[in-house]
């Protein structure tokens, strides 16, 4: 099964409705199905519960936290390992392939990404703010400039969160239960900046080893990155396993190739991680526009992490 291989248009968007309906949740995993398996865990999360009906914590979601550790601590060990990893991959592309060529494609990733970023915050963002919330464009980034100075350096969104909010109230002057809502929410599910990033890295991998990408294998990837991005970890080069499994269901070898995203992934995080702060910062101007003179909800007061 090779998925969305040489489909038409029509066919592979059909494949992907398809395949919103998992028939084997084990199977399609095994198999790298990620759309079904994301639906599938979207429904599972919101059918559980956190509170049994006799106060109880969930058992289910205690053995979910204990699994969710042990892979924390197995990537933080394999994280310092990676220089070595890293080093040894990019050694191996420059023995088998020629330097100068990838020299000039890693440039050319760096400026896609770059060009990416910049249009999405400075365009699509500006527009947002113009139209949407009725704010000047050019005064609100000014006013972002504290927390993405910090993205830039920490390369974390949860790092840039404090600031964030206390530049959406103090000098944007939205109102605080909105800025709290959605800046808390937006670190962990709006990442705008890492789908756009996993694009392109993976349209770069493929052309770089040859592999010409269909229409129907760009629906999927736009689909699986955006869906992939809403859980991504608001840590640095939280994204990059998330690169390989989107590579894998899109049946793209993981080679040493892969190295170079990596020796370049330092830069690129910084800039993603911008993205990922500013249109959250964004969402918050529009969503206040739209609830102006609403009464705030007790449940939307979410505390700084």
């Amino acid at each position: 099964d090779t998925g969305l291989a040489k489909m038409s248009m029509i066919d592979a968007v059909l494949n992907i409705f398809d395949q919103l309906v998992p028939k084997n949740v084990v199977n399609d995993a095994a198999k790298n199905h990620l759309i079904s398996v994301i639906l599938m865990a979207i429904v599972a999360g919101c059918l559980l519960r956190v509170t049994r009906e006799d106060g109880r914590r969930s058992v289910f979601l205690d053995l979910l936290d204990e699994i969710n550790e042990v892979v924390t601590k197995v990537i933080n060990g394999l994280i310092w390992l990676s220089p070595l990893g890293v080093g040894s991959l990019v050694c191996s592309s420059a023995a088998r392939f020629d330097l100068a060529h990838l020299g000039a494609s890693v440039a050319l990733l760096v400026v896609a990404v770059l060009c990416v970023a910049g249009l999405h915050m400075l365009v699509f963002c500006g527009l947002m703010l113009l139209l949407g919330a009725g704010r000047n464009p050019i005064r609100y980034f000014v006013n972002c400039l504290p927390p993405l100075l910090t993205a830039l350096g920490s390369s974390s969104s949860a790092a840039a969160l404090p600031l964030s909010i206390a530049a959406a109230v103090e000098k944007n002057g939205l109102s605080p239960h909105i800025a709290k809502f959605v800046l808390n929410l937006g670190a962990t599910i709006n990442m705008d900046g890492t789908t756009a990033y996993l694009i392109c890295a993976t349209s770069f991998l493929a052309a770089l080893q040859g592999i010409a990408l269909d229409p129907g294998d760009y629906i999927s990837m736009i689909l699986m990155a955006t869906l992939c991005s809403m859980g991504t970890a608001p840590v640095p080069s939280g994204s990059l396993v998330l690169l390989t499994t989107l590579l894998t269901s899109l049946n793209i070898p993981v080679t040493e190739t892969f190295g170079l995203i990596t020796a370049v992934d330092w830069l690129l995080d910084r800039v993603r991680t911008c993205v990922n702060v500013y249109g959250d910062a964004c969402v918050a101007a529009v969503l206040d526009k739209k609830m102006e003179g609403s009464n705030p909800k007790e449940e939307l007061f979410v505390s700084a992490v």
